[in-house]
């Protein structure tokens, strides 16, 4: 028996040591990298996807088994392009838990890992197929009735080792050099995560793991440069495929897209379950602070995202929040913004829904200042069928003495299912109210509802009010709401635009500049020329004087005064003579002829000199004149400074077509009735088309168009209006009355209201009958000019100058104006003004300065038909042109007779008549110091008339 054992125990020994010889031999022969194609063929057999092993695996086997791999890289399913590659890995395998189904790895370490992670258009990954790969294949198993399936149903089969039970146990995972490539053809976005660092403590299947990573993420679609580094407890069930972290804290900083984030901060706990669709959310805390950038950059963004607790499933169609607190500030070019929005309780089901009000606000101030207040209460119905007993609007607008306030209020009801929801019995105030003294206030009621429809992707909805006593009916419809078309109609009865909108009173500072105008010409001319000598000689003053009108074509109205002072010298008598001619000039304007016939010739330097009783003395020196002139001309530089910049780059994505209609319709001093325009904008282009009105007893037609880049183009007809009272509403002076017919083709581009001014150009053509000029009487101008060339033998010549006068006018049968406008300046390049006695024509210069609000024109009147004037001695001015200068601002025009460019009988006669031979007399001794005579007036007077016949 004990040699049987013996021998027994001698054969197991012979055949273990052979069996550890095998092994050594087998270990010493073996080679791992034999395997590779074998690997290679298992991989795309299983995944359609190429592995390819450029290194050498390095094997060994006690105490673990451990592998080296080396220049690794698996394709895209079906395709040659690289999914992921790593340059080297590292990992141990325990063996004898293998022994017990456990799959135990000491720690794995891939340096130099890149993937390519894509997602289609179709919205799938190119990793889908190795998650789907991880779970047992699914077979039709054909099994009986009685088998407890049913014939044809669909299990899984395990495979034969049990790799459902199979327990996976890595004590460690460690990625060092890191490249992810993100790519999302869906929305065109594409980044890469570099310089990826993983770290991860024990790694449990269906067990929460500590994971730490670390790296940068680079985009290009949208730029993007920041910094990402986060930990959390991690767990993921790739069967289940849940996913969820606890104690999570990622912290971003730098640029992600727009937003320039100096801190961006998320704690809290998350869990996905992406079977149900089941998202869970605990002491979630978002905050963000930074910049953001794009069409509306915000500076120094501030958002606050609180919630406790949130759960939404969307396959069971519940949400449930509690203590929602949503906080935002921040800058935005013009403005700055506050947000405020609390949910307290919410809990929606399929069976019920209800939870607290919400409440929210919306702060914007700036140069004006906006505040809204939400509410939402009586939460009731289900998850497929929502209500609300009051969604509420309380907000208002303030800008400078203007506030305007709106209270809305109205049901509200969605439906999940149909996707339609709807505002039933909108109901409200708006209150305007204006603090400007006297204060005023404008309010009206509205009605309406609103109904949307997501599955036909429309938006419907109806407001009336009812304004000063007159309905108003705005209905307005959208479609495709992602880039939404937009169809209005706009209906009422009647608008005031000045309650609505009630414009702003006239600055203060503009009056100041008008009154030192008119106080300094009072003060200097009684002063001022007394100082002065009086037995100067007036023929170097004349030539100065006479120089003048030629050089300045554009017309100042200094000029006027300096011809004055050359023309009078002597004061004494000057004044004198006007004391004499003031009050006898009322009676002797209307018949200058026969005042000059009389043997008085006083009382016909008198007729001629009364416009110096209505604001332009012809003693007046030149200083004061000028010294007045100054604020008239610097008023209009005031108004850039209340300039108003146009943006209209808002077209670009603006679709709208639309009509209005207005029975009456008034503001800013214009009326007009039956009021209609077409509007429609599309691809950066507005078009006002079909516009019409009646007003002021005749008919406007025309159409505006503009574009995003603030180009404006208008043609406008107006025809048999009356011109008068549309000027006063207008501008708020009657300039010009009568009848007439107006044409305006003009265009401008420009970013306020100024460059529009400035870059305006077109044509602008008027035909006006039967009506006046006011500010000057013509008719009577002429009976001056008449008189002063019959009285060349008096003392002086009064100067033929002045400013427009609201009590005087030019009577016409037909005004024909032509204007072409270009850079903001108008050429005159028709005037014809008829009469039954007087014509008058453009000459040079003749232009309109729309920038500096100027008027510059040379008018050549003449008498066509001197019986029908009623005046004798326009006879002696038949055929005769009288130049008269008209210039200045706009509101302060004044004019002046042209002396030097009148040519006619009169003229010449009192030449002939010996006044040369008078003139050319000289002095007798001792004469020199004597007190000024009617000879030395004379004189003066010819060597005036010398220079103005160019003699």
């Amino acid at each position: 028996m004990k040699i049987w054992f013996k021998r027994i125990l001698l054969g197991l020994l012979v055949a273990l040591i052979a069996a550890l010889a095998a092994f050594a031999v087998f270990l010493l022969t073996f080679n791992p990298n034999s395997y590779k194609s074998k690997l290679e063929d298992l991989v795309y057999s299983k995944y359609h996807r190429t592995l390819t092993v450029g290194g050498d695996i390095q094997l060994s086997l006690f105490p673990r088994i451990g592998l080296s791999l080396q220049d690794i890289s698996l394709s895209d399913r079906d395709s040659k392009n690289i999914f992921a590659s790593i340059d080297s890995a590292r990992f141990a395998v325990a063996i004898w838990p293998l022994l017990s189904n456990r799959f135990v790895v000491d720690h794995v370490s891939v340096s130099g890992l890149k993937a390519w992670v894509a997602r289609d258009k179709e919205g799938a990954y190119n990793f889908e197929d190795l998650t789907a790969g991880a779970s047992s294949p699914a077979v039709d198993t054909g099994a009986p009735a009685d088998s407890g399936s049913q014939p044809g149903s669909v299990v899984a089969v395990t495979s034969p080792v049990g790799r459902a039970d199979l327990q996976i146990d890595i004590a460690g995972l460690d990625i060092k050099d890191g490249e992810i490539h993100l790519r999302d053809e869906r929305k065109g976005h594409s980044a890469r995560l570099v310089k990826l660092q993983v770290n991860t403590g024990r790694m449990t299947l269906d067990q929460p793991f500590d994971v730490a990573i670390r790296g940068n993420l680079i985009g290009e679609h949208p730029a993007s440069d920041a910094a990402i580094e986060g930990q959390a407890l991690f767990k993921f069930d790739s069967v289940q495929r849940s996913y969820s972290a606890q104690k999570l804290n990622l912290q971003v900083t730098g640029r992600l897209g727009d937003l320039q984030a100096k801190t961006a901060t998320l704690k809290g706990n998350l869990a996905y379950n992406a079977m149900t669709r089941l998202l869970n959310a605990g002491n979630l805390e978002l905050n963000v602070q930074g910049d953001l950038g794009g069409e509306q950059p915000i500076k120094g963004l501030e958002l606050s995202l609180v919630v406790p607790k949130l759960r939404m499933d969307r396959s069971r169609s519940e949400l449930n929040i509690e203590k929602l607190s949503l906080r935002s500030k921040g800058n935005f070019p013009t403005q700055a913004f506050d947000i405020a929005l609390d949910a307290p309780q919410l809990s929606i089901s399929p069976e019920a829904a209800k939870g607290e009000a919400v409440s929210g606000s919306i702060k914007l101030s700036g140069s004006s200042v906006i505040g809204l207040s939400l509410g939402a209460s009586g939460l009731g119905g289900n998850a497929d069928n929502l209500t609300l007993k009051e969604l509420k609007v309380d907000g208002g607008i303030k800008q400078d003495n203007r506030m305007v306030r709106v209270n809305l209020s109205s049901p509200a009801q969605w439906d999940a299912l149909k996707g339609q929801g709807t505002l039933s019995a909108i109901k409200g105030d708006v209150k305007i109210e204006h603090a400007v003294a006297p204060p005023r206030t404008f309010e009206f009621p509205l009605i309406g509802s609103l109904h949307l429809d997501l599955l036909k992707d429309t938006l419907n909805s109806e407001i009336s009010a009812v304004l000063n006593g007159r309905p108003l009916n705005f209905n307005v419809k959208a479609t495709e709401l992602n880039d939404p078309k937009v169809q209005f109609a706009l209906q009422s009865e009647g608008l005031d635009l000045d309650k609505l909108f009630p414009p702003e009173p006239p600055a203060k500072p503009e009056a100041k500049p008008e009154a030192k105008a008119e106080a300094k010409p009072e003060t200097k001319p009684e002063t001022k020329p007394e100082a002065k000598p009086e037995a100067k000689p007036a023929a170097k003053p004349d030539a100065k004087a006479e120089a003048k009108p030629d050089a300045n074509a554009a017309g100042k109205p200094a000029q006027p005064e300096t011809e004055a002072k050359a023309g009078a010298k002597p004061p004494a008598k000057r004044d004198a003579a006007q004391s004499a001619a003031k009050p006898a000039a009322p009676a002797a304007a209307p018949s200058g002829g026969k005042a000059a016939a009389s043997s008085g010739a006083k009382a016909g330097a008198a007729t001629a000199a009364n416009p110096q009783d209505k604001g332009a003395a012809a003693s007046a020196p030149e200083k004061p004149a000028a010294t007045a002139a100054a604020p008239a001309a610097k008023a209009p530089a005031a108004a850039p400074r209340a300039d108003t910049t146009l943006d209209l780059s808002f077209l670009d994505s603006l679709d709208l077509t639309g009509s209005v209609k207005v029975g009456e319709i008034k503001g800013r001093g214009i009326e007009a009735k039956n009021f209609g325009v077409s509007v429609k904008a599309a691809k950066g282009k507005l078009e006002l088309s079909k516009m019409t009105a009646d007003l002021y007893g005749g008919k406007l037609s025309g159409k505006i168009n503009a574009d995003s880049s603030n180009a404006m183009a208008g043609q406008i007809a107006l025809e048999n209006v009356a011109v008068g009272p549309m000027l006063k509403g207008l501008t708020g002076t009657e300039h010009i009355s009568g009848t007439g017919t107006l044409k305006l083709n003009l265009a401008s581009k420009g970013n306020t209201v100024a460059a529009l001014t400035a870059g305006l150009g077109g044509t602008a053509q008027a035909l006006v009958r039967d009506g006046a000029i006011q500010g000057i009487d013509v008719e009577r101008t002429l009976a001056q000019v008449a008189g002063v060339l019959q009285s060349l033998m008096n003392e002086q010549v009064p100067d033929l100058s002045g400013k427009f006068q609201p009590g005087s006018e030019t009577r016409f049968t037909s005004l024909d104006a032509n204007v072409a406008f270009e850079r903001g300046i108008g050429q005159i390049k028709k005037l014809d003004l008829n009469s039954p006695a007087v014509r008058v024509t453009q000459g040079s210069p003749a232009s309109v300065n729309l920038i500096n609000s100027t008027l510059d024109l040379a008018a050549d009147v003449r008498i066509v038909n001197a019986s029908k004037a009623g005046k004798e001695q326009f006879a002696d001015l038949q055929g005769v042109t009288v130049p008269v200068h008209i210039s200045g601002p706009f509101d302060a025009l004044s004019y002046q007779v042209q002396w030097k460019a009148i040519s006619g009988k009169l003229a010449r006669q009192a030449i002939q008549n010996g006044l040369l031979n008078l003139i050319s007399k000289p002095p007798a001794s001792g004469e020199q110091n004597a007190a000024p005579t009617k000879s030395d007036a004379v004189k003066s007077l010819g060597n005036a008339l010398k220079g103005l016949l160019g003699k």
